[in-house]
């Protein structure tokens, strides 16, 4: 971290908007793949009956 004080809320404000992006993404990635797996479980129960 640089010893410069003026940076540091430059760092913390880029630091907390990579953590929200980062967050959103993943669990945007997670629903998306909860979302395929549901929809392939319901396809393949429709097969097997």
């Amino acid at each position: 971290m640089p010893s410069d004080t003026r940076t540091w809320p430059i760092a913390a404000v880029a630091a907390a908007l990579a953590a929200l992006v980062l967050s959103v993404g993943f669990a945007g990635w997670i629903r998306h793949a909860g979302e395929l797996m549901l929809s392939l479980g319901q396809a393949g129960l429709s097969w097997c009956l």
